[in-house]
């Protein structure tokens, strides 16, 4: 069946390709005269193909692939627990040999001219999928907004509802909106260049093709505005806050920005995941919210670390205003000669940059799965879970507040005796110096803290103490 959409969906195309895989490696007699055997120098198993395809390409041949003929492959089967070893082993005799091989292929996989192929097998597989009821859409636009609705779509997969995400992402002067499935299956190479008439229309047409159970707008600011008014006025939609955008600024009572009023006003419904967001929304936007939410996740508790504090800093958004925070939250550790070190859980803009610093240790990008090991590893005593860009529902900050450790992070509706004494309760309308005073007073302070706290920078000024 698969042959067959391949057939129909690619016939007649050729695409060059670095080396063909030995599995399904079609050979001329010309090729195979001109080439002679394979080489000897290979143990068994591994990356002789790719030689002898690399020695064709020296001898003029083109390697190729033929995206109309689809033969399956179950992998890793021949040579089991021997696998690493002998691709090791191998690889070393194939780079020795052909110094530009890694750079050819990885110019290839960045180009991926394969991308439109495998495309338009997914849309003949789409196309033919027997349903009784078509996805749920979700639209997002940063790796944040991602997180959360892949969490979203595993709600949905827990009801029995499938889900597809679309991805809106700028390259050069095309705007793409990407769709996938979050668990794997079809799609993941569809993508329409939205900036274009064409573009639109056939984004448009895919989506009404697949008979939308709902459509959720979870970043609108990430998504081109003219899209954005085309969606809206084609299907029944919902908003799900993910973050501060639709506010005229986060500070309580601010109210919706004038430019969101009518994404707002003409939503079936406005929606959050968890409580901070719902938070958010009332507080500030003045909207009360569906709330989604799940049983609540068994704690991931880490031993009790010894030694001096060390800060657990999420980072989500790979951000310049993330990156200054840790630089300068670095500076004023450094100036308090306090010995307290930060570690960014994620990763930022510039990496090695601040891991030239001596208080900084930075991670790199990490899953929900990874906290606890990465608490209990890093002896991990203190949370930020924001840095003035809050992602509501995020999976990474649940997980973190499983942990049980004290935590930084806004608070939306400020109430006596709400959250834990040991928590930061930033103010909405701290700024970055703000935020970065408070948080070096919650470092070095050691006591529980008054849930009303004032300007932790004045504090420092005048050298005293909450009690």
């Amino acid at each position: 069946m698969l042959d067959e959409f391949a057939g129909a969906a690619n016939s007649g195309l050729a695409i060059d390709i670095p080396n063909g895989i030995g599995f399904c490696l079609y050979i001329t007699r010309e090729c195979l005269e001109a080439v002679r055997e394979l080489s000897d120098d290979f143990y068994r198993g591994y990356l002789e193909d790719v030689d002898f395809c690399l020695r064709a390409a020296e001898a003029g041949f083109r390697n190729v692939c033929i995206p109309s003929v689809f033969v399956g492959h179950e992998g890793s089967r021949s040579f089991l627990g021997e696998k690493r070893s002998l691709v090791m082993r191998n690889l070393r005799v194939l780079e020795h040999r052909y110094r530009r091989y890694a750079t050819e292929c990885a110019a290839f996989l960045l180009a991926d001219p394969l991308r439109d192929c495998r495309a338009a097998l997914e849309l003949k597989l789409l196309a033919n999928e027997a349903r009784t009821d078509g996805p749920h859409i979700i639209l997002c636009g940063s790796a944040a907004g991602r997180a959360i609705a892949i969490r979203r779509c595993r709600q949905l997969a827990a009801e029995g509802e499938r889900s597809l995400i679309v991805h809106f992402r700028s390259e050069g002067q095309r705007q793409l909106a990407a769709a996938f499935d979050p668990d794997g299956g079809t799609p993941q190479s569809i993508a329409f260049d939205v900036a274009t008439h064409q573009g639109g229309e056939a984004f448009l047409k895919f989506l009404t093709g697949l008979d939308i159970r709902s459509l959720t707008i979870a970043e609108p600011n990430r998504v081109p505005g003219a899209c954005l008014e085309q969606l809206t006025q084609r299907f029944v939609y919902d908003l799900l806050i993910t973050d501060t955008a639709l506010a005229t600024r986060p500070a309580i009572g601010a109210g919706v920005d004038p430019d969101w009023s009518g994404l707002i006003a003409g939503a079936r419904r406005v929606t959050a995941i968890g409580q901070s967001g719902a938070d958010f929304s009332d507080a500030v936007l003045g909207l009360r919210v569906v709330r989604f939410s799940e049983p609540s996740a068994s704690p991931t508790r880490p031993h009790a670390a010894s030694g001096p504090t060390r800060l657990g800093l999420l980072a989500l958004h790979a951000s310049a205003a993330e990156f200054r925070f840790i630089r300068a939250l670095s500076d004023q550790m450094a100036d308090a000669d306090d010995g307290i070190e930060i570690i960014v859980l994620g990763t930022t803009l510039d990496d090695l940059k601040l891991m030239q610093r001596t208080n900084v240790m930075v991670t790199g990008e990490i899953a929900a799965a990874d906290v606890a090991t990465l608490i209990a590893g890093h002896g991990i005593t203190k949370l930020v879970l924001d840095i003035g860009a809050p992602a509501f529902g995020h999976p990474l900050v649940d997980a973190l507040l499983a942990t049980g450790l004290p935590a930084a992070a806004t608070a939306w509706i400020p109430a006596p005796g709400r959250g834990r004494t040991t928590d930061l309760k930033l103010r909405p309308s701290f700024d970055a110096d703000e935020t970065i005073a408070a948080v070096c007073d919650w470092l070095v302070e050691g006591v529980a803290l008054h849930p009303d706290r004032g300007d932790g920078r004045n504090r420092r000024q005048i050298g005293t103490r909450l009690p």
